[in-house]
């Protein structure tokens, strides 16, 4: 047996002691691929994939041929046989793959991957000028994933961090809600129109304090210290609020919310959070929040928003701060129409007469809602009877049944355009108010439908006025607090 023999049989016995050297990692070569030069400089390399058929990769190569000026040296009407521009960026993409040399990834320093001659030119410039450039750095697909998904483990722990804090250390609990030198040197006057002058401090302090007591009367109903996030609530594309296409333009996003319109529902939520009185619920979602200049936020209208005090406590600071509200403004007014928290009653009963209106028109009727230049009109016009008329919410319902009613029959005589009756709403209600006011019509009070639901700013605003004004607002709402 010779030395070659017994080597092989001790291999074959003990293969661990058999010296190998390990291969150097190869990086995968294309052979199948074309580099096109532009100044003697390599700016384009399109690699086929395996498989590839001689007509697609005939194709392909003139799709991306370049020549050395950099030009297109076809056009792409004549390669794409027939195929449009998306159906072509689907063949090249399944049969090649397109890399711009001069234009590395600014992360992982990759060339960056251009689908189609457009993203050529957005990429590196046209015919590959860089001063030509829409941009001045780009990154691959794989490194923006993985900085949003850094991004989002950055979110994910300043929120944890965020609710153990919360969890660890109480919260200091807000001693009012209402700040009293808004009162002062004659910062509220009743004179005039205050209905147009909504960014009023007082009336703006007011729908803070009515927001507030619908929230814990929320979370009292529910019997927990959590209410929803406000795009939860409930949306004008179905029940309850008034129906389909009921409240119109009064709801910008779609959604009403605590007091019926966006702007009035963000600015009371922030306010209140400001102040304490509500902080984020640990079940809003995690995808809301958002770092900004490396603070954790959150938009209003997402956030589920727990009250940071007790259900009693927070009944309790609200009605200290009604009383205190009360007595600020005695001096302002003689009368409880001249108090903010009428003025809020008035602009919330005025939405649900409104949004009565437009579920008639709608739904009924089949007509459009009113116009929006004359949706201030209308308002204008509920707001007045409501105040100065002194008109109860029943006795406007039954206004406006009458004038969508008169309306209605007028348009069928005449043969008229659904959007003329709906425009003629306005017009037709301040005719029936003005002739019942100088004729001294009794009108009846009507109630409102089964499908209609006021916002829980309307019920919380009553239950307030019964506290301060309990002969003119008593408890039982279907009681009137107006004349007739």
């Amino acid at each position: 047996m010779g030395k070659r023999q017994r080597r092989r049989e001790r291999t074959s016995r003990n293969p661990k002691q058999q010296s190998a050297i390990p291969p150097t990692p190869q990086q995968p070569q294309h052979n199948d691929s074309i580099t096109y030069e532009v100044d003697r400089v390599p700016v384009l390399r399109v690699e086929f994939r395996d498989g590839i058929s001689p007509d697609n990769r005939t194709t392909c190569s003139r799709y991306w041929a370049v020549d050395s000026a950099g030009a297109w040296k076809e056009h792409t009407t004549a390669i794409g046989a027939g195929r449009d521009a998306q159906a072509m960026t689907h063949f090249l993409n399944r049969h090649s793959t397109a890399f711009l040399l001069t234009e590395p990834c600014v992360e992982c320093k990759k060339p960056l991957v251009a689908r189609n001659r457009a993203a050529v030119i957005k990429l590196a410039g046209n015919k590959f000028a860089r001063h030509r450039r829409a941009t001045t750095w780009h990154t691959c697909p794989s490194c923006e994933e993985n900085a949003k998904g850094q991004a989002s483990r950055e979110v994910q722990n300043a929120v944890n961090d965020f609710f153990a804090q919360q969890q660890v250390g109480a919260q200091a609990a807000p001693k009012t809600l209402i700040t009293l030198p808004v009162f002062e040197d004659d910062a509220f006057e009743p004179e005039g129109s205050v209905f147009a002058a909504d960014g009023d401090a007082a009336i703006r302090t007011t729908k803070n304090l009515v927001v507030a007591a619908a929230l814990a009367l929320y979370a009292s109903s529910a019997r927990s210290t959590y209410v929803p996030a406000l795009t939860t609530i409930a949306s004008t594309d179905g029940a309850p609020w008034g129906g389909r296409g009921a409240w119109g333009d009064l709801s910008t996003n779609g959604y009403l919310g605590w007091f019926g319109t966006t702007n009035d529902d963000l600015e009371a939520l922030s306010a209140l959070h400001r102040a304490g009185f509500i902080s984020p619920h640990r079940s809003t979602p995690g995808q809301a929040f958002y770092l900004d200049n490396g603070r954790l936020s959150i938009p209003v209208d997402l956030a589920v928003w727990q009250l940071t005090l007790s259900l009693d406590d927070s009944l309790m600071l609200i009605d200290s701060d009604l009383r205190l509200l009360g007595n600020a403004m005695v001096s302002y007014c003689d009368r409880s129409l001249d108090h903010p928290l009428h003025y809020v009653l008035v602009e919330l009963e005025a939405k649900t007469v409104i949004a009565y209106i437009n579920h008639l028109l709608v739904n009924r009727y089949l007509y459009p809602q009113v116009p929006h230049v004359r949706l201030s009109e209308l308002t204008a016009l509920v707001e007045r009877a409501l105040h100065e008329y002194e008109y109860t919410r029943g006795q406007l319902v039954a206004f406006a049944w009458r004038a969508v009613d008169t309306v209605a029959a007028w348009k069928e005589r005449n043969h008229l355009d659904p959007r003329q009756a709906s425009s003629a709403v306005v017009t037709t209600l301040a005719n029936k108010i003005e002739a019942a006011r100088s004729k001294q019509q009794h009108i009846p009070e009507y109630d409102l439908p089964s499908w209609h639901i006021d916002p829980p700013a309307l019920e919380a605003a009553h239950r307030m006025a019964a506290l301060l004004w309990p002969k003119r607002y008593p408890t039982n709402e279907t009681s009137a607090h107006g004349r007739q």
